[in-house]
């Protein structure tokens, strides 16, 4: 009947145009996001200028901690990544390189510095990442003194035999 199909092509209808009022909805929250984050990536590298005193493109330590030195500063920086001042010596070990030269200065680049505080509200990702990473590094040493010990024990114990008491197992 008449009615059935009515009905039914109201339905097709209402179902459209619910999914694309969805997906109208989810690009408007896209770009919003990606404004967002652009607006984060401007306040990072402003704020990023102004601890820079120097003017070497790097954060030394000290221009680093400054971030919380000044009330508004610190609060901005914790509004822009949720990272706080109990954060600040496990960010600042996780954004630095060792610098070239006799003294391996460790200090945070502008890329680093931006890249690795814009998380997009994912504090807790990167914060897991920061901690696996320190947790593989301390691994690594530690294998490294175990393996190094062991290579110096086999060593002595090949060096204190003869040459023909030596069999490779």
């Amino acid at each position: 009947s008449n009615w059935a199909i009515f009905s039914i092509l109201t339905a097709v209808v209402s179902e459209n145009m619910a999914q694309v009022t969805e997906d109208h909805e989810k690009e408007l929250e896209t770009e919003q996001a990606e404004i967002k984050r652009k607006d984060v990536r401007s306040k990072l590298n402003k704020m990023f200028d102004k601890l820079d005193v120097d003017k070497s493109d790097t954060l030394n330590e000290d221009e680093f901690m400054a971030v919380w030195a000044d009330e508004m500063t610190e609060q901005e920086f914790q509004e822009l990544t949720g990272w706080t001042r109990e954060d600040a010596p496990e960010l600042f070990e996780a954004l630095g390189e060792q610098e070239d030269g006799p003294l391996g200065i460790q200090s945070v680049t502008r890329a680093a510095f931006i890249d690795g505080l814009d998380v997009g509200g994912d504090q807790l990702t990167m914060r897991s990442i920061m901690r696996v990473e320190k947790r593989l590094a301390e691994l690594d040493s530690n294998l490294r003194v175990r393996l190094g010990r062991r290579f110096e024990k086999q060593h002595s114990q090949i060096s204190l035999r003869s040459p023909s008491q030596v069999s490779f197992r």
